[in-house]
């Protein structure tokens, strides 16, 4: 943690963190009667918005590297949600399936409920700055990823 002259400041990470548990447990309840947790459902929007997608497109908009973006799908395929197959060039192409596209229709109104729920309370212009606020922390992180410790 930083400190400015007497203030302690909070650490960035640790309230995101804290804010985002808080946040998954809330969409996860309103998203367990469809089977599905907040990655999952957010997978499945990807697909349903994208149509088919190489892995690495789909990991890359979902931030996940290839091997965590693999265990998430295997319940996916599993359950008969997503399709993986062979694409061009020794790619794998992910696609939703029939079931799939069914089971994310059914849970986009759970999910826009809770969403609105979130949104009301903490205001839209609120929400509209955080948006764009944490899109660029996320950005940021990327870059600074790729930084060689020392030059940081």
């Amino acid at each position: 943690m930083q400190r400015t002259g007497s203030t302690k400041q909070p650490c960035v990470a640790t309230t995101v963190r804290k804010a985002n548990r808080a946040l998954t447990r809330f969409y996860e309840s309103a998203l367990a009667p469809h089977g599905l947790s907040l990655a999952q459902y957010s997978l499945l929007d990807t697909l349903a918005r994208a149509g088919e997608l190489p892995l690495a497109r789909l990991a890359e908009r979902e931030l996940l590297d290839r091997s965590s973006l693999t265990r998430a799908l295997v319940p996916l395929e599993r359950d008969g949600l997503v399709a993986v197959a062979d694409g061009p060039a020794r790619s794998r192409v992910a696609t939703l399936t029939e079931a799939g596209t069914a089971r994310i229709k059914a849970a986009r109104k759970s999910w826009a409920m809770t969403q609105g729920t979130i949104v009301s309370k903490i205001g839209m212009r609120n929400w509209e700055a955080l948006a764009v606020w944490l899109g660029q922390i996320a950005a940021d992180a990327n870059v600074l990823a790729e930084v060689p410790l020392e030059l940081r």
